[in-house]
């Protein structure tokens, strides 16, 4: 009897499983979706980095199509759920605990919807930042600096940069744009050197330079 109570909870696994694969589907486009843009940022945020982090960036290109794959696999998650509740001699639909069904659509639609436009958002919220040039204080301390960021594809993308700048120790503020993509950062002279900042942005996946005042 164990054993047959056991094989029956495997087959309604199974088949909650083949059931909810629309659901996962969206998850899934809709995180690859903002793999360009807020994933890096949340990583950077929680001290990973990497020129790898550049592989994910590539990604913002195809992020339509992305989309649209979370929006169609939504859909049918949500049209296998309306036809099963309304037809019970459906097989698509386990028989037990149909709540439990409906919350997990629920949330499989908040966090499909919030991976979606989290790139916007992040956007959105973050600063825009104006640009100024070369600049050095009297004392000699306080340096200022123009570098040419590469590799940014959206808005989100000034926000990880300007976190990773404004993480080393004696960078004073950082000011990034999408557009030019340049950053603006004043920092101790004695405590940090032009390498340390342009390390830092290419370990979170932008390469930097300074930027030349004939390039401007």
């Amino acid at each position: 009897m164990t054993a047959s109570y056991q094989e029956n909870n495997i087959m309604e696994t199974r088949k909650t499983a083949k059931h909810e694969w629309g659901m996962m589907g969206a998850v899934g486009a809709a995180l690859a979706s903002s793999a360009c843009c807020t994933i890096p940022f949340v990583l950077v945020s929680a001290g990973f980095g990497g020129a790898w982090l550049s592989n994910l960036t590539a990604l913002e290109p195809y992020r339509p199509i992305f989309i649209l794959a979370a929006l169609l696999f939504l859909g049918m998650a949500f049209w296998k759920r309306y036809k099963s509740s309304n037809d019970p001699d459906c097989a698509c639909e386990p028989a037990k605990n149909p709540r439990s069904g409906r919350v997990l659509l629920l949330v499989g639609t908040i966090a499909t919807s919030a991976l979606i436009i989290s790139p916007w958002f992040l956007s959105a919220v973050s600063p825009s930042s104006a640009i100024a040039t070369h600049s050095v204080d009297p004392s000699g301390h306080v340096l200022e600096v123009v570098l040419e960021v590469d590799g940014m594809t959206c808005e989100t993308c000034p926000a990880t940069v300007k976190m990773a700048l404004e993480r080393i120790n004696g960078v004073l503020e950082a000011n990034v744009s999408y557009e030019p993509p340049l950053a603006t950062v004043r920092f101790d002279g004695f405590a940090v050197s032009l390498d340390d900042l342009t390390r830092a942005t290419s370990n979170v996946g932008f390469p930097s330079s300074l930027l030349q005042p004939d390039s401007k």
